[in-house]
């Protein structure tokens, strides 16, 4: 049985919506995360993440072997994080700040 065209137009227009949402609602994570410097640990602990500087990604590319290492580099100086504290995130708080390192590179 074939479909109304009114309804097959209906559904594509439903589906463009729905995507056009879905995009929204990254856009305005990724908005809120541009915006949002400070963080809460699953520990309690605030801390603060600062945009890195160029002397940040020099170091990062010259002290690392990978691009894990690079990241988490970034990640413990910009938020003057000791090598310990990074270790002993838990990953929702480590994924937290990998996204909002993304961020500035966008």
């Amino acid at each position: 049985m074939k479909k109304n065209t009114k309804l097959v137009d209906l559904e594509k227009e439903l589906k463009i919506l729905e995507d056009e949402e879905r995009l929204s609602v990254v856009q305005n994570k990724i908005k809120e995360l541009k915006n949002k410097d400070k963080f809460i640990l699953s520990n309690g602990k605030e801390v603060e993440m600062r945009k890195p500087k160029t002397r940040d990604i020099r170091k990062a590319e010259k002290e690392a072997d990978s691009d894990e290492e690079k990241e988490i580099m970034l990640i413990g100086d910009l938020c003057n994080l000791t090598g310990i504290e990074i270790d002993d995130l838990d990953i929702d708080d480590y994924a937290v700040y990998g996204r909002k390192l993304a961020t500035y590179f966008l």
